[in-house]
C-alpha cells in the first residue's frame, strides 16, 4: 500500500532547468559586455597616447619658432653691424643720417626679436613641463590599463567556467528528465524491485512521502512496471495519491 500526495517528480527538474536558463542567459549577458569594457579600457589608453603625441607637438613647434627668431636676432644683428661699418666710410651727411635710421630701426627689430624669443623659450619651458607630464600620465595610464585587462579577463574566465558549469548542469537535468519519462531508473526497478525504484521516486518528490510497501520478495516484471505506471503517471501533476 502507498499513501502519499505530491506534485508530478518532473515538476521540480523542470523548475531548476527555468533557474538554471535564467543563469545562463545572465551569464551570456555579462560575457558579452567584456570586449566593450576591453575597448573602453583601450579607449584611455589612447586618449593618454594622443594627449602625449600632441604636448610633443607642441613642444617641437615651441623648438622650431624658438630657432627661428634666434637667426631673426642674428641677422639683424649683422645687417645693423654692416650699417655701423658703413656709416664709418659715408661722404655726406644725408647718407649718414639714412644709414644711422637703418641702425636704429635694426637694433628695434633685433629687441623685438630678443624680446619674442624670450616669450617662446618660456613658452618652451611649459611646453617640455607638459611633455614630461604627459609622459608619466601614460605611464600610469598603462599600468592600469594593464592591470584594468587582467581583472575584466579574470572575470570573463570565471564567468565563462560558471556558464560551462550551468550547460553541464541543464545537460544533467534534461537528463534526469528523460530518465522520468522513461519511467524513473529502469535498472533499478530492473536490478532491485519495486522497494528500491520507489524510494527513488520518494526521495524525488518535492513534498514528503511516506511509503508503506507491503511486498515481501520480488513480483513478476509485468506487475512491477505496471505499478510503477500507476505510481507515476506522467499526464498528472498530482499523480501520486
Amino acid at each position: 500500500m502507498l499513501n502519499c500526495i505530491c506534485m508530478h517528480p518532473a515538476i521540480p527538474h523542470l523548475l531548476e532547468l527555468q533557474t538554471a536558463d535564467q543563469r545562463i542567459s545572465a551569464l551570456r549577458t555579462e560575457i558579452d559586455s567584456f570586449p566593450k569594457r576591453i575597448r573602453e579600457a583601450d579607449l584611455k589608453l589612447t586618449g593618454a597616447r594622443n594627449a602625449l603625441a600632441a604636448a610633443r607637438e607642441a613642444n617641437t613647434h615651441s623648438l622650431t619658432e624658438r630657432k627661428k627668431f634666434e637667426l631673426d636676432v642674428q641677422q639683424w644683428k649683422d645687417r645693423a653691424k654692416k650699417y655701423r661699418e658703413q656709416s664709418g666710410a659715408v661722404k655726406t651727411n644725408e647718407a649718414y643720417k639714412a644709414l644711422q635710421h637703418e641702425i636704429t630701426n635694426a637694433e628695434s627689430e633685433v629687441a623685438k626679436a630678443e624680446d619674442r624669443q624670450l616669450e617662446i623659450m618660456m613658452g618652451g619651458e611649459d611646453s617640455e613641463r607638459r611633455v614630461k607630464s604627459a609622459e608619466v600620465a601614460l605611464k600610469q595610464a598603462e599600468q592600469a590599463i594593464a592591470a584594468e585587462r587582467k581583472e575584466i579577463e579574470a572575470q570573463q574566465a570565471a564567468k565563462k567556467k560558471a556558464l560551462d558549469a550551468a550547460v553541464a548542469e541543464v545537460t544533467g537535468v534534461l537528463d534526469e528528465l528523460g530518465e522520468i519519462a522513461r519511467g524513473i531508473h529502469p535498472a533499478v526497478l530492473t536490478n532491485g524491485g519495486l522497494r528500491p525504484a520507489l524510494k527513488v521516486l520518494a526521495r524525488r518528490s518535492a513534498v514528503p512521502v511516506s511509503l508503506d510497501v507491503q511486498v515481501t520478495g520480488r513480483l513478476p516484471e509485468s506487475a512491477e512496471m505496471t505499478t510503477m505506471d500507476i505510481v507515476l503517471p506522467l499526464g498528472d501533476p498530482a499523480g501520486l495519491r
